[in-house]
């Protein structure tokens, strides 16, 4: 009986445990601003939520590139923006995690989820140099087709998408 149990919990264990690393990868930019926000939050205002959101409102205006986007999203330049307050405040204030929040966020809107890091953009352009028939040759070199696009800059984003699915298989191998 215990073994069943066992055979069950690691047969969960497996199936959530890559989705897990697939929403970190994914949201890669969102979880490391707010958890960079969140370490510089004083234990003694977590109580407050208007007041977590007036410090995100802080933190977005001397934030740049990337997290200055994620700000946008989130309404952090405007102060006690109601997305801020329902998006950071009420959840830091229940003690929710950095990862939480954005992937439940990432859910109701992609956008969260799909800003680039600095790499990614570097690589996409690196793509963009390359020919038409050079990233299809990538493509076909890959396994990989891409139905409808037409445009070099949906070629270059198939590769791009993929190249982080191998890397992440390799990774979960080791």
């Amino acid at each position: 009986m215990k073994l069943i149990y066992l055979i069950l919990t690691l047969i969960i264990y497996l199936c959530i445990a890559p989705g897990k690393a697939r929403a970190d990868e994914e949201c890669e930019i969102c979880i490391s601003t707010l958890e960079k926000f969140e370490s510089g939050l004083p234990e003694d205002i977590l109580h407050d939520y208007e007041e977590i959101a007036k410090r995100f409102y802080e933190f977005c205006i001397s934030s740049e590139n990337q997290e200055r986007e994620l700000c946008d999203l989130f309404d952090g330049m405007e102060e006690l923006s109601s997305k801020a307050i329902t998006w950071v405040g009420k959840p830091f204030h229940m003690q929710i995690t950095a990862e939480e929040i954005c992937t439940q966020v990432g859910e109701a809107h992609k956008e969260v989820c799909q800003i680039k890091t600095e790499k990614d953009i570097e690589f996409v352009n690196e793509l963009m140099n390359k020919s038409f028939s050079e990233l299809k040759k990538t493509l076909y070199d890959m396994n990989l087709s891409c139905e409808g696009c037409v445009k070099k800059i949906e070629f270059a984003e198939m590769i791009r998408i993929h190249s982080k699915n191998v890397l992440a298989q390799s990774h979960e191998e080791l």
